[in-house]
């Protein structure tokens, strides 16, 4: 089957579940928002000498929140991924100490890169609350990953920090 179907060509697209939408439709908006999170964080990943942050597992929960996404008669949720995201979070957020200032991005790449997804997290969440009979766990999950990018900025942060730390 070939990708060129030319039925955006009017502006409207399939739903995965088959009804025609407009390209306006707030689905469609969130949907594009994920995948714009889900590459973005595969530019982050390519960067990392090892997935310390489980970013590679993240994209495949983005995967499955846009299938309940693009599904209107799907009936799953994100409860197992956000109760994951929670542990995570817990373990990498332990070890940091307080936070005491503003965080302005820029101390590393990774560091402003997580910053970037994060705040893509953030319009992907504010997309999400349109989307009318939407199971809840995907607002949620959207909510909890946005926390969970801000430790792994500051995580990034602490990291460089420590190695320039022994570079001296």
């Amino acid at each position: 089957m070939s990708v060129v179907t030319k039925t955006g060509d009017t502006g409207t697209t399939s739903l995965f579940s088959g009804e025609q939408v407009s390209k306006t439709d707030p689905r469609i908006e969130a949907l594009g928002i994920f995948d714009e999170l889900i590459s973005y964080l595969g530019v982050i990943r390519s960067q990392m000498s090892e997935d310390d942050f489980r970013l590679k597992e993240i994209q495949r929960e983005l995967q499955a929140a846009s299938a309940l996404i693009a599904n209107t008669k799907a009936s799953g949720n994100m409860d197992e991924a956000i109760a994951n995201l929670e542990e995570n979070l817990n373990n990498l957020e332990e070890p940091l100490p307080p936070l005491s200032k503003f965080l302005i991005p820029g101390q590393n790449p990774i560091e402003a890169q997580t910053h970037l997804a994060r705040s893509v997290c953030r319009r992907a969440e504010r997309a999400v609350i349109n989307i009318p009979k939407l199971h809840p766990s995907i607002l949620a999950y959207a909510n909890r990953l946005s926390d969970y990018l801000f430790i792994c900025t500051r995580h990034a942060t602490k990291s460089a920090h420590t190695r320039q730390s022994r570079a001296q």
